[in-house]
């Protein structure tokens, strides 16, 4: 998926973040307590929204390979799908099509993502009956795996 497209430093930078954030509320989680559960939701929160804004920084970024046609404060995948089918900007029109699809699939990893980042922001409830103690657990989950899943030169440890 968007092969041929490197990683611009921003990106990159957002992805290490939630690394370290998610690291950050592994290493609360060994001593789990009522009082280390607030600052695991704010890790959380912290990786969440540091995911859906590499998400966010790329947008800009393809709007950038086309001289920013897009206003700043207008980048959306729809917004830049207009555009590329516009002006007939085929491998740009194909990666942000792709964001798109993954969005737009309820099952992706993309869509869950955005879904989490939501309640946790919202506090909201997963079906209107899961307390929100027990949806922060299972996003947990989802996070670890999906960070996990990462390919590794995408998310620049820094040094040891």
């Amino acid at each position: 998926m968007l092969d041929h497209f490197s990683l611009p430093q921003d990106v990159e930078l957002k992805l290490k973040g939630a690394e370290f954030f998610k690291q950050s509320m592994r290493k609360l989680e060994k001593g789990c307590s009522p009082e280390t559960f607030h600052y695991q939701s704010f890790y959380f929160e912290a990786a969440l929204f540091s995911l859906v804004g590499a998400k966010d920084a790329f947008l800009v970024y393809l709007n950038s390979l086309s001289k920013f046609s897009v206003r700043d404060h207008k980048v959306s995948e729809r917004n830049l799908k207009e555009h590329f089918e516009k002006n007939n900007d085929v491998d740009l029109l194909k990666a942000v099509g792709q964001i798109i699809d993954l969005r737009a699939d309820k099952t992706s990893w993309l869509a869950k993502l955005i879904s989490y980042r939501n309640i946790a922001t919202h506090r909201q409830f997963i079906s209107g009956s899961v307390p929100i103690k027990t949806t922060l657990l299972n996003m947990r989950v989802f996070l670890n795996k999906l960070i996990d899943e990462l390919p590794a030169d995408n998310v620049r440890r820094g040094p040891s």
